[in-house]
This record gives C-alpha cells, structure tokens and sequence, in this order.
C-alpha cells in the first residue's frame, strides 16, 4: 500500500482545519491507530507555515503499509528550529516544532532547490523509530 496526495493550502486561518480533514479522509483503516498523531503533526506544520512561510503552501501526505509520511513546503527559505529551551508557560506560541519532535518517529527540514522549504514528518505504525 503506498499513496501519495498533495493539497495547496491558502495562508489563512481556516488553512490548518482544512489540512486536517483532507489528511484525515486519506488515511487508511491499518493505519487508523496513528491517525491522531499525524493529525496533530499536520495541523502543527501547517500552522507554521502560515505563520512564517511564504506561498505556495503544499501538504503532502504518503500512505505506506508500515507508516505516515507528511511534508509541508511553503516558499520561505528559513528553516525552522527546535527551541533550546521551553518557552514561558505563558506564552500562547513556539511549541509547534516541540510538539513535532515528541510525537513523530522521525522529522526534519530540507531545501526544495528553489526558493523555500520541505518540512517532514513520519509516523511509524509500530512506533519504533520514536526517540525523541
């Protein structure tokens, strides 16, 4: 099983909901246990990337037997950092990449080769691979 979609988002708030419930529709009965995870990952990238990229915002989301691949481009070259510490339990932003790295199996950032970013996420099934 391997399928792989791609949605182009606007830049406004309704953005994240819209991601959510196209990925959520795609994902596949054996892959049902770690759909909450992977919704939590595409709303925290797609919401970043609102908040900092650059249009053409792109959600990719590749079904595999063993796992969830999600990416999000967006047009902006900086590349987003984990912050190095917490931020202020009263600050209502800057989890997004935290809540990322604790829930995916693996993540990173890579250059398009054009003006901006690739930021993707897996999420294994058997949820090996998890050690962040």
């Amino acid at each position: 099983m391997s399928a792989q979609d791609s949605l182009t988002l606007s830049q406004g708030l309704q953005a994240p909901s819209q991601a959510r419930a196209w990925t959520s529709a795609r994902i596949p009965e054996p892959l049902r246990p770690i759909a909450a995870d992977a919704l939590l990952i595409v709303s925290e990238l797609v919401t970043n990337a609102v908040r900092h990229g650059r249009p053409d915002i792109v959600l990719s989301v590749e079904m595999l037997s063993d796992r969830i691949r999600i990416e999000v481009r967006d047009g902006n070259d900086a590349v987003p950092t984990v912050p190095a510490e917490d931020p202020a339990v009263d600050r209502p932003t800057g989890r997004g990449l935290l809540i990322v790295a604790a829930t995916a199996s693996d993540w990173g950032v890579v250059s398009t080769g054009e003006p901006g970013k690739c930021v993707w996420a897996e999420i294994r099934a058997d949820r090996s691979g998890r050690d962040r």
